[in-house]
């Protein structure tokens, strides 16, 4: 078990990668659509948290899940997933959390075109597919007609953060990866960020929290 001052210690040395700081980050508004909007491109309606590290099922002999960050806006359901282990069943993985968020977020009176999208994101320290590339967007196309799109509103982004070559993206979202990859400071969301860390640090509370947490899982 680890002593106090290491407990410390660990926690001095999180960033925003680790899951209990980017959690609670992500839960600050205005970070959270900086992100999301930064990640997909476009601008995204009010946020609505549908949760923050809780738990999940579609019912009680379900197989739970924990997810990061679970929003919505007017049009979308949005999760956000930070990934810090390589995981060879992060596919399958992200199938089961969309369908999870389908179900969570749909009354039983619902239409099927009534459905809104569903935007699922996992920040990747690591590269999840091998292929070097700095994003993997995934969307249904038809085998036999590649130009065919399923258009079922889903999409599935997967960031690997690790890449080197980052010519093709948005200088801000460089900025961000420059920034989970060496804590780089270098964009005013960064700043933010950093802000944002160091206000949590300083929360006996929280440092508690994460203290009893530690400890549980060790």
């Amino acid at each position: 078990m680890l002593s106090e001052e290491e407990l410390q210690e660990k926690w001095e040395k999180l960033t925003f990668t680790d899951n209990f700081i980017f959690s609670h980050v992500m839960h600050d508004e205005d970070i959270c659509r900086q992100v999301v909007e930064l990640i997909l491109g476009v601008r995204i309606g009010k946020i609505h948290y549908l949760s923050a590290q809780d738990e999940h099922k579609t019912d009680p002999d379900s197989m739970w899940i924990i997810m990061d960050v679970f929003l919505r806006d007017e049009n979308r359901i949005i999760t956000v997933e930070m990934q810090t282990g390589h995981k060879k069943e992060l596919p399958r993985r992200s199938r089961y959390y969309q369908s999870v968020a389908d179900v969570s977020t749909t009354p039983t009176s619902s239409l099927y075109p009534d459905l809104p999208d569903n935007i699922l994101i996992f920040i990747c320290t690591f590269d999840p597919f091998n292929k070097k590339l700095p994003r993997y967007t995934f969307r249904y196309t038809c085998d036999e007609e590649p130009k065919l799109k399923l258009k079922d509103g889903s999409l599935r982004i997967f960031l690997n953060t690790t890449a080197n070559q980052l010519d093709n993206l948005d200088q801000k979202l460089q900025a961000f990866y420059h920034y989970l990859q060496m804590g780089v400071v270098e964009s005013e969301l960064a700043q933010t960020i950093s802000a944002s860390i160091t206000t949590l640090k300083n929360n006996s509370l929280e440092r508690r929290h994460y203290m009893t947490l530690a400890v549980k899982m060790a």
